[in-house]
């Protein structure tokens, strides 16, 4: 591998994993959905024949299933950070091929700001931020895809990071705790969202059951199960996104 400066460097500790956009995915996605409502009432309103109607709304749906898909697939990237004896190396490219462009960046250790502990959602992140404002992030894989010799936690990469740049002279960065973007308010405001969304799916589901348009088969039982359950998932990940907020705003008045 060559440094920013052309020198030549032995790659010593990689980690790889997926990195998913949440974010990114729950915009789009809902920006979809509303497209999609949006459509089917002009179509109900301003379409007179009933079939003309239909047909319009089926492609509607049809095109909103196959958005969310290339959605999906552009929300997952995977993020490589090499340590180097310079440097970090970051190259970060898209999961599935053309499904966004590639990021690649050599950044020395004198040039790293900051280290950060963020948890989106239930993953965890550590968030590097350069001099220039730059921020790289890197997620803790479900399944670890790293090389044999790479540390077996997120946290412990860092810390390697962290001692790798006080080796080569630069100032030593603690890895701090930080709010991510479901600790803030546009995070809630999210989540809130999520919530309505899912409470209403819910008791769509609970009505049609007790109403006898739906059969709890042992096919089905498993999907109406998980329909009624969503509201507590979110409601818990709310409840954790605010326990962590309270915890690192702690921090920082400490």
């Amino acid at each position: 591998m060559n440094d920013a400066d052309g020198s030549t460097a032995q790659a010593t500790t990689a980690y790889e994993a997926n990195f998913r956009r949440k974010g990114f995915a729950l915009a789009a996605l809902g920006l979809l959905v509303l497209a999609m409502f949006a459509v089917i009432a002009l179509a109900l309103i301003f379409i007179e024949d009933g079939n003309d109607s239909i047909m319009v709304i089926l492609v509607a749906v049809g095109i909103v299933v196959v958005g969310m898909f290339v959605v999906l697939a552009a929300s997952f990237r995977v993020h490589r950070w090499t340590i180097e004896p310079n440097g970090l190396r970051i190259d970060e490219r898209p999961k599935v091929p053309l499904m966004g462009v590639r990021r690649n960046a050599f950044v020395t250790f004198v040039d790293i700001a900051a280290l950060r502990n963020l948890e989106s959602g239930f993953d965890l992140v550590v968030e590097l931020g350069t001099r220039d404002g730059t921020v790289y992030r890197l997620m803790e894989p479900r399944l670890h895809l790293g090389t044999a010799a790479a540390p077996t936690g997120l946290a412990e990469f860092a810390a390697a990071l962290s001692k790798a740049a006080a080796g080569r002279g630069a100032t030593p960065l603690p890895v701090v705790e930080a709010l991510s973007f479901w600790n803030r308010p546009g995070g809630f405001a999210a989540l809130g969202f999520m919530l309505l969304l899912t409470i209403g799916l819910a008791i769509a589901t609970a009505f049609a059951l007790f109403d006898g348009g739906l059969e709890a088969r042992a096919r089905s039982g498993e999907a109406i199960a998980i329909f009624l359950l969503l509201p507590f998932g979110v409601l818990y990940l709310i409840h954790k996104s605010l326990k962590r907020r309270q915890r690192v705003l702690r921090g920082i008045h400490t």
